[in-house]
C-alpha cells in the first residue's frame, strides 16, 4: 500500500511598512494651445531627505521639454506647446529610502484653433442660380472636433461637422461647402460662418460674418475721379464688372505703353504711372465672364495736361521812362498750348489779355511766351507788374502767376549850381560847389575845368575845392 506524505508549505507575508510621500501632479487635466506655455509641476510631501524627480512619456519619446527643480518640486515645461506634447506623462518621485517612491500621470491634450473663418463665394452670386459658399477654417487641431454652422440673418442653414478627412496628428484646414441658391431678397444680407471647436475646458468659438452680393445681369463699368490728369500724375482705372457669379477677365485697349501697368487679376486695375502724352484718347476696358462667355466693353476718353512751373517775367530789371520797352513772360513746359491764356496787370490795372503768341505744335508741351510792349512812366519806379497764365481744361480752369517790381531809371534833370560863399573868390579861399540833379538812379556829378579838361567827381552832388588858386579861374 502507497503512503503519501502531505508536506504543507505555509507562506507567511509579513505586513511592510507603507509609503508616507505624498505626490500631487498639476493641473489634473492640461489643456493648451499650440504655441502656449504649459507647466506641469510635480510636488512631494512627507518625504525624509532630497526627493528625486524623474518625467517620462508613456510613449516611449522624449518629452520636448526642459525640467526645473527644487528641494520638494520639480516642473516639466513646454514652451511652446506643439503636437508632439500631446500624451500621457508620469512623474515618479523617490525619497531618500529607493523603497519610498510615488507616481502620478496624467494626459496633456493640445489644441489649435488660431484664425477666423474665411468665407468665400458671397461676393459673386445670381439670383436663382445655384451657387457655392465656402468657409474655409484654417490651422485646426483636433479637427474632428470642430463643428461648422452656417446662418443667413439669424436663421441657421446648415449645422454639420467638417467635411475634411481628419489626418490624426496633424493641424489641418477644414472646409464647409454650403449649397444654395439666393433670391433678390438676400442682396445685402449677412452669411455667418460660425465654427466651435470643442475642447476639455469650454468650447471656443470663432466667426467670421460677410454680406452677400446678389447680381443681375453682367454689366462692366470704368470708375475714374476725373478725366483730365497733369502730365506726370499717377492714374488708376478700375473697371467694375457685376452680375457674373464667375471670374472676369479683362483686357485694355487700344494698347497702353510701357508707363501703364495692368493689376487686374479679376478686378481690372489700370494703373498708368506716370500719365505721359501717349495716354490721351479712349481707353477701352473688355470685360469677359468665364462663366457664362459673355462680352461687354467699357470705355473714356482721357484727356492730358501739362502746367508744372510758374511764369518767368524778364525785362522789368532796367527800363528807361518813356522809351519803349518789352517785358516778356515765359511760361514753361504747357500742354496744350492753345488753352493758355496770358494776363498783364500793372497793379491792379490789366495792360494785356491775350492767348499765347508761340505756333503750337500739336501733342507736344512747349514753352509760352507772350511779350508786353511798354513805354514807361516815372510814377511806374516800384510798382508790381503781374504776368497771369490760366491754363483752360475741362475739369478748373488752373492759374499760374508771377509778380515783379519795375524797375525804371529817369534821365537827370533840373540841374541846379550853387557856389559857395561865392563865384569871386580870393586866392588861398576854399570855394564849396553844390550841383542839383533829379533821376533816378540818383545821378552823381562830375564837373570839367575847360581849359585843362580836368574832372573832378562827386557822388553826391557836393564838390569842395581847397586853396583856390589862379589855375582854378575859369
Amino acid at each position: 500500500m502507497f503512503q503519501f506524505a502531505i508536506v504543507l508549505i505555509c507562506i507567511i507575508l509579513l505586513p511592510t511598512s507603507e509609503s508616507k510621500l505624498v505626490l500631487v501632479l498639476t493641473p489634473k487635466n492640461p489643456m493648451a494651445r499650440v504655441g502656449e506655455r504649459l507647466v506641469l509641476t510635480c510636488s512631494a510631501s512627507e518625504c525624509a531627505g532630497d526627493v528625486t524627480f524623474r518625467w517620462q512619456s508613456l510613449k516611449d519619446r522624449p518629452l520636448y521639454g526642459r525640467m526645473e527643480k527644487n528641494n520638494t518640486a520639480s516642473q516639466q515645461i513646454f514652451d511652446p506647446v506643439g503636437m508632439q506634447h500631446e500624451g500621457k506623462v508620469s512623474c515618479l518621485a523617490t525619497c531618500a529610502d529607493p523603497k519610498d517612491q510615488a507616481q502620478r500621470s496624467a494626459s496633456v491634450e493640445v489644441y489649435a484653433f488660431p484664425k477666423d473663418p474665411i468665407i468665400s463665394g458671397s461676393e459673386l452670386l445670381t439670383e436663382g442660380q445655384d451657387s457655392d459658399l465656402t468657409c474655409t477654417v484654417p490651422d485646426v487641431y483636433p479637427a474632428d472636433r470642430l463643428k461648422v454652422q452656417w446662418l443667413l440673418g439669424d436663421k441657421v442653414l446648415k449645422d454639420n461637422k467638417a467635411v475634411n478627412p481628419v489626418v490624426k496628428g496633424e493641424a489641418q484646414t477644414v472646409t464647409s461647402v454650403l449649397k444654395y441658391k439666393p433670391t433678390a431678397q438676400d442682396h445685402g444680407q449677412n452669411v455667418t460662418c460660425r465654427a466651435t471647436l470643442d475642447i476639455k475646458t469650454e468650447p471656443e468659438t470663432r466667426e467670421t460674418v460677410a454680406s452677400i452680393t446678389v447680381q443681375s445681369p453682367f454689366i462692366v463699368s470704368l470708375t475714374l475721379e476725373n478725366t483730365v490728369h497733369h502730365i506726370g500724375d499717377t492714374l488708376k482705372l478700375i473697371c467694375v464688372t457685376i452680375g457674373c457669379p464667375d471670374t472676369v477677365s479683362f483686357t485694355w485697349s487700344p494698347s497702353i505703353g510701357g508707363s501703364a501697368e495692368d493689376q487686374s487679376h479679376g478686378t481690372g486695375l489700370l494703373t498708368l504711372k506716370p500719365v505721359t502724352m501717349e495716354h490721351k484718347g479712349p481707353v477701352v476696358c473688355n470685360a469677359t465672364c468665364r462663366a457664362s462667355g459673355e462680352y461687354r466693353q467699357a470705355s473714356i476718353d482721357l484727356e492730358v495736361y501739362s502746367f508744372p512751373k510758374d511764369p518767368i517775367i524778364s525785362g522789368s530789371e532796367l527800363l528807361t521812362e518813356g522809351q519803349d520797352s518789352d517785358l516778356t513772360c515765359t511760361v514753361p513746359d504747357v500742354y496744350p498750348a492753345d488753352h493758355l491764356k496770358v494776363q498783364w496787370l500793372l497793379g491792379d490795372k490789366v495792360l494785356n489779355d491775350d492767348k499765347a503768341v508761340n505756333p503750337v505744335v500739336k501733342g507736344e508741351a512747349q514753352t509760352v511766351t507772350s511779350v508786353l510792349k511798354y513805354k514807361p512812366t516815372a510814377q511806374d519806379h516800384g510798382q508790381n507788374v503781374t504776368c497771369r497764365a490760366t491754363l483752360d481744361i475741362k475739369t478748373e480752369p488752373e492759374t499760374r502767376e508771377t509778380v515783379a517790381s519795375m524797375n525804371i531809371r529817369t534821365p537827370p534833370r533840373y540841374l541846379s549850381v550853387e557856389v559857395f560863399p561865392s563865384t569871386k573868390v580870393e586866392e588861398g579861399q576854399n570855394v564849396s560847389l553844390r550841383i542839383w540833379a533829379v533821376g533816378v538812379p540818383l545821378p552823381s556829378v562830375t564837373l570839367i575845368r575847360l581849359q585843362d579838361s580836368v574832372e573832378p567827381h562827386s557822388p553826391n552832388g557836393t564838390l569842395n575845392l581847397i586853396d583856390m588858386g589862379p589855375v582854378e579861374t575859369g
